[in-house]
């Protein structure tokens, strides 16, 4: 089993991957992993890979053109019992998260403390493409 997600945030948000990479150092810094320093992330220009161990999880950030028209297909095929649809539909820019297979759910908690960290980011709404709904 994999996870993947989609943080979805305003075209114009002034979060960068330094950001997110300092949120997601805090918030897994508690765990065993963060504890003994088994964990190291590598920023480039649009990609944070975190490694723990031997699985590694990664966040691109996305600005293309075409997520402004992914998201709002995404609002109006999922959203539509939301209260801010049309606020959300103009959401240009997103980060998208994946990782490693994790078959015996070993690193599912660590993935959960990702989640938490992104939803604190303002105005960021997350949408989990595989189970088709927001989270």
């Amino acid at each position: 089993m994999s996870y993947t997600a989609m943080v979805l945030l305003p075209t114009d948000t002034s979060v960068s991957l330094q950001q997110v990479e300092a949120k997601l150092r805090s918030a897994l810094s508690s765990t065993p992993a963060g504890r003994s320093g088994a964990i190291e992330v590598f920023r480039e220009e649009s990609q944070l890979t975190l490694f723990i161990n031997d699985w590694s999880l990664y966040v691109w950030a996305d600005s293309s053109p075409t997520v402004l028209e992914e998201t709002q297909g995404i609002v109006e095929l999922f959203g539509s019992d939301r209260a801010d649809q049309s606020t959300l539909a103009t959401y240009g820019f997103r980060f998208d998260i994946s990782c490693d297979a994790d078959p015996d759910l070993e690193y599912f908690d660590d993935y959960v403390l990702v989640l938490k960290a992104m939803k604190e980011l303002p105005k960021a709404v997350v949408f989990d493409p595989e189970a088709e709904r927001f989270i």
